[in-house]
């Protein structure tokens, strides 16, 4: 059911339809594009473009590039690349040489040494093996499992709790 074209109208019509001035910014974050701009207009409005919270560990070598924010009790291996525009939340544990860029990643995610995530959302306790390589455009629900070396390419939803042991190609849903 379309809002805007089936609930908005019969509401106008019988009366019931009312608005609300709102002055602040407001984003429809419906789509993973839609949630990952909302982000990072979010970390650009902060005057402090790079937030770690308690217990954070950086281990040598890693970078982080502002704007970045990383929740309590996230660990970053050894020279991992993390940023721009990177959220991270609490109790994350992040391998060595992992990339994470342009993505959101919920509470209690592991991503494993040599792992990539560019332009991605990862759900709360997700799983990404080693040296796998998630694309722009991606969903990965909550829970799910990566497996070691496994690309997902671009534009990927895994919905929650399933199992990814083969490369997936472009525009899949692995229900």
């Amino acid at each position: 059911v379309s809002i805007e074209h089936a609930v908005f109208p019969k509401l106008a019509k019988e009366g019931k339809l009312f608005g609300h001035e709102f002055k602040e910014i407001w984003i429809d974050i419906g789509k993973q594009a839609d949630y990952l701009r909302a982000n990072r207009i979010l970390l650009d409005a902060e005057p402090k473009k790079r937030f770690l919270g308690k217990d954070v560990n950086v281990e040598e070598g890693a970078q982080i590039s502002d704007p970045v924010r990383v929740d309590a009790g996230v660990n970053v291996g050894q020279n991992s690349r993390i940023g721009p525009y990177a959220v991270i939340g609490r109790e994350v544990l992040l391998g060595r040489n992992v990339t994470l860029e342009n993505s959101v990643v919920f509470p209690e995610v592991t991503i494993s040494d040599n792992a990539s995530v560019r332009g991605a959302v990862i759900g709360e306790g997700a799983t990404i093996g080693r040296g796998a390589e998630i694309s722009e455009g991606c969903v990965i629900g909550d829970y799910v499992t990566i497996r070691d070396n496994v690309t997902i390419s671009r534009d990927v939803t895994v919905c929650p709790s399933k199992e990814v042991t083969e490369n997936v190609p472009e525009h899949k849903r692995i229900i």
